[in-house]
């Protein structure tokens, strides 16, 4: 199979971090003989800074690349800028796919924000393409503690359609992944039926 990543985040394998969660999953799926693209961002979540623009691939192993996507940088990480660059992310990582698609068999899609969940998600559900949700984080919930306790019940209102569009990739999903099982008590009650089956508990470095 073809496997393609996309996510934004992370320490790159050529970076002085520990083997970040796509590392690993990459590393582990290539030594079965699966062919995995990593899509990732050349600018550092960790650091806020971009990396190298003069590398554009990082060959791991032979069955595994990571490619860098060109994207704006930001400098908080619950703000307007940060959305911004992970749409821009997301849009240009879809380009790719694009081009490539008659080679992929799955995604998999972190589900960071509702940015990267929803773009990708709507282009495997048109291409009938399997692809399995990672959720890292509880967008919108996380962006809400950005905001005054006054404020959250008027905000929350404003997000509810970010709600049902995660509901909606949620229903459109081959497979749910949670990198807590706190983030899978929370969203149980939207998780589809056909899928309580198709659920599992990875933690961040796992």
């Amino acid at each position: 199979m073809k496997i393609y990543i996309i996510c934004p985040y992370g320490p790159l394998p050529n970076e002085d971090w520990t083997d970040y969660r796509y590392t690993i999953l990459g590393k582990k799926l290539s030594y079965h003989d699966h062919e995995v693209v990593w899509l990732t961002s050349n600018f550092s979540h960790h650091t806020k800074k971009h990396r190298d623009k003069d590398i554009e691939t990082l060959n791991v192993n032979s069955n595994f690349n990571v490619r860098l996507v060109d994207v704006p940088g930001y400098k908080k990480n619950t703000s307007f800028k940060r959305i911004y660059s992970e749409y821009i992310y997301s849009k240009r990582a879809i380009k790719i796919l694009e081009k490539e698609i008659k080679n992929i068999n799955l995604i998999i899609v972190a589900g960071t924000n509702f940015t990267s969940q929803r773009i990708t998600s709507n282009f495997a559900h048109m291409k009938n393409i399997p692809f399995i949700i990672d959720v890292l984080d509880l967008w919108p919930e996380v962006f809400l503690n950005a905001v005054p306790s006054y404020l959250k019940s008027l905000v929350n209102i404003f997000f509810k359609p970010f709600y049902l569009m995660r509901e909606n990739d949620f229903n459109r999903a081959s497979g749910i992944v949670f990198c807590t099982n706190s983030y899978k008590k929370h969203l149980t009650e939207i998780i589809p039926i056909g899928l309580k089956n198709y659920l599992t508990v990875s933690y961040i470095c796992s």
